[in-house]
């Protein structure tokens, strides 16, 4: 799986080795968000490959960072922690070096149109096909691709489902986004199917798509809900025998990156996560054959494997903060059960082990761009072995009794961007995966 970082960018002292670190990442477009991204984009014309380019580049940073690392210390004898603190610019060069002279080389830009709606707002199309072009513009030669994600408009309002006359408005409304979006830019623009619309809706959207579109799970629903959701969408391009990628909107736990089989996918969850005082560690887990219903007569299985086990992340609490401490006592309040000191002291050195592979320990328990970057740097491992071969999976659906197979292997798709019009009437006709 081909994983966007999303987030906006922080333009600080650990941008240029967070870049490093990052092959593909995702961009807001929102008007609150814009600048930033402006802002970062301005660094990579400028060259700044490495942590010593950005010193070069910004002559202050050392001694910005050596007035951060004299506060650190001050901290740790305030906090009477005796450990040796590793000075900021010393560890991201350390990083830095690590990692080629890089920088991501494919970009997805986001309209904003679910945090405007979120806001109870509406994004324009003539702001977003502005802020697209000012990008494009100034982006030439940087980047081996470009994805713009269409301004779909969102139906109904936060928090209430929408009717159907509004889905059908919003629905039309997205089309002429779209359609214009499209005669500006090409065919880099990505149409969303959201969960909820319906089987007519996916055979619009992939029309529109080229052979690539946008999976838009509900947000504020179980994750299970979420990443079943996304395959039934893959079953139903199989049943369409269409040869469509698709990538998903904020779609990076666990069971979607495994079991959903997108083509790509973005998330923030590694800025969240680290600044909740989390690093992810990517780790291995057995991995036995299940049974996952989907519906009341249809179900999913994965079939048998060789391996006997599979990677999946896990969410480590490590940070110290000011009221982890009793201001009269000097003892440690950390009261968390799932604190990593709450753990095996086996299972806290390899914590301290893995964590230690990117950055100092104490300095990933103070600093929550430290935890951020260990976060993206495990992530991004995680769905890149997540993404090897797999086990085909396999749906049926039971009919008067008997378990029968309505669609077709994955080896058996075609080469098609677009179903056949018999393949088309199957699928409105059949009683599987309804509703979409």
């Amino acid at each position: 799986m081909q994983l966007y970082m999303s987030g906006t960018p922080s333009n600080d002292h650990f941008q240029v080795v967070e870049n490093q670190m990052c092959s593909h990442r995702l961009f807001s477009m929102h008007a609150n968000y814009a600048k930033a991204v402006m802002k970062w984009l301005d660094m990579v014309r400028q060259g700044i490959r490495t942590f010593d380019d950005y010193c070069q580049f910004n002559p202050s940073a050392l001694g910005q960072l050596e007035s951060a690392d004299t506060d650190m210390r001050n901290l740790l004898r305030e906090r009477r922690i005796d450990e040796n603190w590793i000075p900021y610019s010393q560890a991201l060069r350390t990083a830095s070096a690590r990692y080629d002279a890089n920088w991501p080389r494919h970009i997805m830009l986001d309209s904003g149109a679910y945090t405007a709606w979120n806001a109870g707002k509406t994004a324009t199309l003539e702001q977003i096909t502005k802020v697209y072009a000012e990008f494009i513009e100034n982006a030439v030669g940087l980047f081996d691709e470009i994805w713009l994600v269409n301004l779909d408009v969102i139906p109904g309002k936060p928090k209430r489902a929408a009717t159907e006359d509004e889905c059908k408005r919003a629905a039309e409304e997205s089309d002429e986004n779209l359609a214009v979006l499209k005669s500006e830019f090409g065919e880099c623009v990505l149409p969303v199917f959201h969960q909820g619309d319906g089987k007519q809706r996916l055979l619009d959207v992939i029309d529109q798509g080229n052979g690539y579109i946008c999976f838009s799970p509900t947000n504020g629903i179980a994750e299970k809900e979420r990443w079943l959701w996304a395959v039934r969408m893959l079953h139903s391009l199989h049943t369409l025998r269409c040869d469509v990628q698709a990538h998903g909107l904020a779609t990076t736990g666990n069971e979607m990156i495994r079991e959903a089989y997108l083509h790509s996918g973005d998330s923030a969850a590694w800025k969240r996560h680290g600044g909740f005082g989390i690093v992810d560690l990517v780790e291995d887990e057995r991995w036995l054959e299940r049974h996952i219903e989907v519906g009341q007569d249809c179900e999913w299985l994965s079939l048998e494997i060789n391996d006997a086990t599979r990677p999946r992340y896990r969410a480590y609490h490590i940070a110290r903060d000011r009221n982890d401490l009793d201001e009269l006592t000097g003892e440690e309040l950390i009261d968390n059960a799932r604190h990593y000191t709450s753990l095996p002291k086996d299972i806290q050195l390899s914590v301290r082990s893995r964590v230690e592979q990117h950055f100092p320990m104490i300095m990933a328990q103070f600093d929550k761009r430290v935890r951020e970057l260990i976060c993206l740097a495990e992530l991004r491992k995680f769905a890149e072995s997540a993404g090897l071969p797999r086990p085909i999976p396999k749906v049926r659906i039971k009919r008067n009794g008997n378990w029968i197979d309505p669609g077709l292997p994955l080896s058996d798709l075609t080469t098609s961007k677009y179903p056949t019009q018999e393949d088309r009437e199957s699928f409105l006709s059949h009683p599987f995966l309804e509703p979409l």
